[in-house]
């Protein structure tokens, strides 16, 4: 039976990239907590992913730069994307009913505190 992953980030597998005088330094971090939640296959899965995405660093860093560099731009622009489709010319009835209804109910207040009586 497999153990129940909870998304955990806290519990994974962590790459470290750190700058140093000859440009980079790459270490892989194994948390004793993953050896316990994690399969033995998810463990190796994760372990291995890991070690190559430090090798393409360390053997093709200039390659590696450029693919985050692009990957940047394309998440940029999927958010772009998403907020020129949120932002249509669609008006949401509701909302501007509340807003009319919370203005009444505001103004009736004002009366009732100017007005006791």
């Amino acid at each position: 039976m497999e153990k129940p992953l909870n998304n955990n980030i806290k519990n994974s597998i962590k790459l470290h990239i750190a700058p140093n005088d000859d440009g980079f330094t790459c270490a892989i971090e194994i948390e004793d907590s993953c050896k316990k939640i994690m399969t033995p296959e998810q463990l190796e899965m994760c372990i291995s992913i890991a070690h190559g995405l430090a090798h393409m660093a360390i053997t093709d860093p200039s390659e590696v730069f450029k693919m985050g560099v692009h990957s940047q731009t394309e998440k940029a622009k999927k958010l772009s994307e998403k907020e020129k489709k949120n932002s249509s010319n669609v008006i949401d009835f509701l909302k501007h009913l509340k807003k009319k209804r919370d203005e009444e109910q505001w103004a009736n207040f004002e009366e009732e505190i100017q007005d006791p009586f």
